[in-house]
């Protein structure tokens, strides 16, 4: 049976959130400094992601699309909770108006504010996430500057964007990702607008396929990005 793609609600974010975590836990360091995690996943750090991502969405409502796949024949996983194949969240904008809030935080304006200070917690309530430096604030703010000091640059204007995009790993290489990305295009293509995404090296494939080139590459400790 085929895969069905839709557009998402609030209630399918915990879902998706699972398969996020699923999908990019432990093999993707910067996903792991954004959304850092011990292993295995505790049902907290998917309650975290899950609210994170709902205020994201509710931030901007309008701009903001996310699409999931799932499958008819797999509707439930192995605790029968809701289970999403994959997901995609594509934000669309338009041009920028004068008094309009910015699309993207100022310099310095990054807030890190999902990791506990581990300092002040009794030993036994410390956490170990799987990659170094998920903890510590600074390095965290370091990196998340990074990619919005390109965003200021590059992801101006009318434009589409594709934030996140991720497959639960008993479902890659079937397609998944390709039906993602196709639907983000089109609809950016509809709407006469460049797209832009922000890829590590894994997916550097699928995207080079819909056309997308490389504008800017940065390369540190954790990988090419």
């Amino acid at each position: 049976m085929p895969l069905e793609l839709s557009l998402a609600t609030e209630a399918d974010m915990e879902a998706i959130s699972r398969s996020q975590m699923a999908a990019f836990h432990p093999i993707d360091p910067v996903h792991s400094l954004i959304y850092p995690s011990p292993t295995p996943i505790p049902d907290s750090v998917i309650t975290s992601v899950t609210s994170r991502q709902l205020v994201s969405w509710r931030q901007n409502p309008t701009r903001t699309r996310w699409i999931k796949l799932t499958d008819p024949s797999n509707p439930v996983d192995a605790e029968d909770r809701q289970f999403v194949v994959a997901a995609a969240k594509w934000i669309f904008f338009e041009q920028e108006k004068e008094g309009e809030e910015e699309r993207w935080p100022r310099k310095g304006g990054v807030k890190v504010d999902w990791v506990p200070n581990q300092t002040t917690l009794p030993p036994s309530e410390r956490i170990t996430y799987e990659v170094l430096g998920a903890d510590d604030t600074s390095y965290v703010s370091y990196i998340l500057e990074t990619f919005y000091t390109n965003k200021r640059k590059h992801m101006t204007g009318p434009c589409a964007v594709l934030d996140i995009c991720f497959t639960h790993p008993s479902y890659q290489r079937r397609g998944a990702g390709k039906l993602l990305v196709g639907w983000g295009v089109e609809e950016a293509d509809r709407r006469g607008v460049k797209s832009w995404v922000e890829a590590s090296v894994l997916g550097k494939g699928l995207y080079e396929k819909f056309g997308f080139g490389e504008a800017i590459c940065e390369f540190w400790g954790l990988g090419p990005l």
